[in-house]
């Protein structure tokens, strides 16, 4: 007589428990966003991680916050998400949430495919179970079985530790478009920042790029996101699409009370709550660095020290933003052959190798004082400027360029006053152009033009009447230079022009200032016994200063709102 002894093997696409689906495999991190979407009905649940003892499997679980230094993995036992001290060059050193686990290589689950035995019968003579034979074969049968199961996984994870080392060594995995944790530039630093917490605040100086660097966000990487944006605090009363992507942008200004910005502040965390902390979407946030030095005690939260400072740029920064814009102005490098083919495709200017690395090294001494009184303004602008004066004088490029990167607010005000200072009418009109632009915010269409504004700006410049086309021209030949239209909106290619701009032109006709928005003249114009004292120098140049008496020889409006604030 025999028996049938059947013993099965471990089958690793069964769970450990109803949570945690074991594979065979290494977690999906080429393809993670695609398997989210695919396994969990929440897909910024999913989560591909280890257990305990180092198998990887896959759930569908709320996230968990994990301290720095140490990785998530899902405790078998407990039946819940735990964490981990990490070992490795890439741990993470900050705090993260569980579901962000495939973003640092240290934490990623290096499944191994393991190989499962099939089933099988063992077939012996009959013998009396309680025999001391029957005992032996048993105890023989699993110490056996279990002795093999060691030995193979221990073999298997020498593999799969020597396969995976080599992948990383030579190409590292994909991690959903985003960069490596040591790519430095501010772009990188942006996405891990959206990737892990969902918010980031980008800071700076006027001119530091900002606002660009949001658009950037916004066009290249949230492509299949849609980007909201909120630059007016009358747009937080609106019933919002809570699943989005939302710039907040231009909020803040140095001219801001206290009072003010803790209001405006307030209107912040409560998006915050209902976007980022219920998982509905990301919030990029731009306050200008004056705000945030100024009133540190109010930005104490730990999400506003998620910063971007754009006041400290990396040289990959430098780099790529000086890149950006002699492509954009396609500027010739002193490597090009210069033939008729391409000077019929790009500028004529010339910026020499000695010039492109001086720019990148340049640095502003390492203080905030030196770059807010001395520059100014931020890199980027400066660069932008710079790159805009193409002209087919290469001696005239190569000198203006240079004191733009040293002193460009000194050469823009010098630049722009030269306008309003020439005897050419053409370029009167021009000045008259760029100045109905600037005292209109730096936006416009022709069709919204303040004409009241406009005819007692020719009044006061002596300048004839002229039709409305004679703007258009106007605008034409500066298009090259300071001004972009786009579906017939004009605004000016580098912002900060605008509010230097409108500080020479209400220096020329205070009077000006009757006939402007309220909202401009509360960014732009202060009393001056109530300027900031942190805003000094040659940044102070793009802000109107009036006497108390002056105000109210212009209108009676700003001494009721200045002195309330």
């Amino acid at each position: 007589m025999t028996t049938s002894l059947k013993l099965s093997g471990l089958d690793h696409s069964t769970t450990t428990n109803p949570m945690f689906t074991l594979i065979n495999t290494t977690c999906p991190y080429a393809k993670w966003v695609q398997t989210a979407r695919k396994l969990c009905p929440d897909p910024n649940k999913y989560h591909c991680l280890n257990d305990e003892f180092g198998r990887p499997g896959w759930l569908c679980a709320d996230p968990i916050w994990v301290e720095g230094g140490r990785c998530p993995e899902f405790n078998t036992i407990a039946k819940k998400l735990d964490t981990v001290s990490c070992e490795g060059e890439n741990c993470p050193d900050t705090v993260f949430q569980s579901s962000f686990v495939h973003l640092y290589l240290s934490c990623r689950g290096e499944g191994v495919e393991k190989t499962t035995s099939s089933n099988f019968d063992l077939t012996t003579e009959a013998v009396p179970l309680d025999s001391p034979a029957s005992i032996g074969i048993t105890v023989g049968i699993i110490a056996g079985v279990v002795l093999i199961a060691i030995a193979v996984v221990a073999l298997c994870h020498l593999l799969r530790r020597r396969r995976q080392n080599k992948k990383d060594s030579e190409a590292g995995l994909a991690m959903l478009a985003t960069p490596e944790p040591n790519d430095g530039r501010s772009y990188s630093r942006a996405q891990r920042a959206l990737r892990t917490e969902r918010f980031v605040v980008i800071t700076g100086i006027q001119g530091s790029g900002k606002t660009f660097l949001a658009k950037r966000l916004c066009n290249e990487w949230f492509q299949e996101e849609k980007c909201i944006w909120i630059t007016d605090p009358q747009h937080f009363q609106i019933l919002l699409d809570f699943n989005s992507v939302f710039v907040l942008d231009d909020l803040f200004h140095e001219l801001q009370s206290e009072d003010q910005v803790r209001e405006m502040k307030a209107n912040i965390d409560k998006l915050y709550e209902n976007v980022v902390v219920k998982r509905n979407g990301k919030i990029i946030l731009t306050v200008t660095s004056l705000i945030l030095r100024r009133l540190v005690s109010v930005f104490e939260e730990r999400k506003y020290k998620n910063i971007i400072d754009l006041d400290e740029l990396s040289k990959e920064d430098r780099e790529d933003i000086l890149q950006f814009h002699t492509k954009l102005n396609k500027m010739l490098d002193d490597t090009s052959k210069i033939d008729d083919t391409s000077k019929s495709q790009n500028s004529s200017t010339v910026i020499r190798d000695t010039d492109f690395q001086r720019m990148i090294e340049y640095n502003s001494e390492g203080t905030f004082d030196y770059l807010v009184e001395k520059r100014g303004m931020g890199y980027s602008a400066a660069m932008a400027l710079c790159c805009m004066f193409n002209t087919d004088n290469q001696k005239e490029f190569d000198a203006k360029c240079g004191r733009y990167v040293k002193s460009p607010v000194a050469w823009l005000r010098q630049d722009l006053k030269e306008m309003f200072n020439e005897n050419n009418i053409e370029r009167k009109r021009e000045a008259i152009a760029l100045s109905l632009l600037a005292l209109h915010g730096g936006q416009f269409k022709l069709s919204d033009l303040n004409t009241a504004l406009m005819d007692k700006l020719m009044e006061l410049e002596n300048v004839k009447h002229e039709e409305e086309g004679f703007l258009i021209q106007a605008f034409n030949n500066q298009k090259r230079k300071y001004v972009y239209e786009n579906d017939g909106v004009y605004s000016f290619q580098v912002p900060v022009v605008m509010k230097f701009l409108f500080r020479i032109i209400c220096e020329r006709h205070t009077e000006l200032l009757e006939f402007c928005e309220k909202d401009l003249c509360k960014r732009r114009v202060c009393f001056s016994s109530l300027f900031p004292t942190d805003i000094k120098g040659d940044y102070a140049k793009s802000f109107v200063s009036l006497s108390y008496m002056k105000m109210l020889e212009i209108d009676d409006w700003f001494s009721k709102e200045n002195l309330a604030s």
